[in-house]
């Protein structure tokens, strides 16, 4: 689960080094341009951090720099809104961003321990509803009290 977890991380950060942009960058494509929306760019920081952690090389810096440039933008956009310190933008500040500090403060995180994989494929947890859960438990326990009422029963009649 670790490699499909981190192969999808990695994946979805090489995707957004090439296609993501501050959401204030282009404010036309929003129906409400905010501050809420320069605060959610910390989110974008914090997977290309999580990302460069993951990795080694041209692709750690990359992303390291990419994590650095997020996050740079929308503390510098929050601080330039007169509205930056509204609910939104705060608990978005409280909840993502300390990676670049973090990061910044350690200079960057040592490389990733390789876990080595149980086998070449994936193995998926078969679905089960919450309602099939369910109603496994309650004839469970209608066989339980049927055989408890059993055992009553004989019990009383060789009494």
């Amino acid at each position: 689960m670790y490699d499909f977890a981190r192969a999808s991380l990695l994946h979805y950060a090489r995707w957004m080094a090439e296609h993501e942009y501050p959401y204030l960058e282009k404010p036309e494509r929003l129906e409400y341009p905010t501050e809420t929306w320069a605060a959610q760019d910390l989110r974008k920081s914090d997977v290309f951090y999580l990302a460069a952690a993951e990795t080694s090389g041209e692709e750690r810096t990359r992303f390291a720099e990419r994590g650095a440039f997020f996050a740079r933008t929308s503390l510098r956009t929050l601080e330039s809104m007169p509205t930056r310190r509204l609910t939104r933008p705060v608990v978005l500040l409280l909840s993502h961003g300390w990676l670049h500090h973090l990061w910044a403060r350690r200079g960057s995180w040592p490389l990733p321990v390789t876990v080595p994989a149980l086998s070449d494929e994936p193995r998926s947890a078969e679905f089960v509803t919450q309602k099939s859960i369910a109603k496994r438990r309650a004839g469970a326990l209608a066989v339980a009290a049927l055989v408890a009422l059993i055992a009553a029963a004989g019990w009383l009649f060789w009494r």
